[in-house]
């Protein structure tokens, strides 16, 4: 097969399609990960927010590191805790599991219960979240976070 001419545009979709395997095995086994929770399969995220800020909100959210959660790091202070629980302070705390917020969570997001479906950072978060349209949503992030608005950026 020697002297046989490949054009370059013939081998890019193959090397495309075994560098994005390859890419996608070695994200498989990072299962620690917390935007692997979120996003298990590699790919283009669809943008669902109306503006880049409500962007890297989510984006922000989605890895769990805000102000709110990760300041302590750089002013060497201790890990902050939940003023209602004393759990120690997450996204995913404040989303998912806080009593606190528990009212909200069933005013905003009634098809979960109704359906039964877990409360679980994918479904919230998500390339594909399980919510209709992103109001309830943005609305549900308004009321949880109103507290905390000046530490999440």
């Amino acid at each position: 097969m020697a002297g046989v001419y490949v054009p370059s545009q013939d081998l890019r979709p193959v090397l495309k399609r075994m560098i994005n395997t390859k890419w996608q095995e070695f994200w498989n086994e990072q299962v620690r990960n917390k935007l692997h929770v979120v996003k298990p399969n590699l790919g283009r995220s669809p943008h669902h927010l109306p503006d880049r800020l409500q962007d890297v909100l989510r984006c922000r959210m989605r890895i769990g590191h805000t102000r709110l959660t990760h300041s302590y790091l750089l002013r060497g202070d201790d890990q902050p805790h939940c003023a209602h629980c004393g759990v120690e302070m997450s996204i995913t705390h404040i989303l998912i599991t806080c009593p606190l917020h528990e009212d909200h969570r069933q005013r905003h997001f009634s098809c979960f219960y109704r359906n039964f479906l877990p409360m679980h950072p994918a479904f919230l978060l998500g390339d594909e979240p399980l919510r209709k349209g992103h109001i309830s949503f943005l609305t549900y992030l308004a009321i949880v976070f109103l507290p905390y608005h000046k530490l999440l950026s």
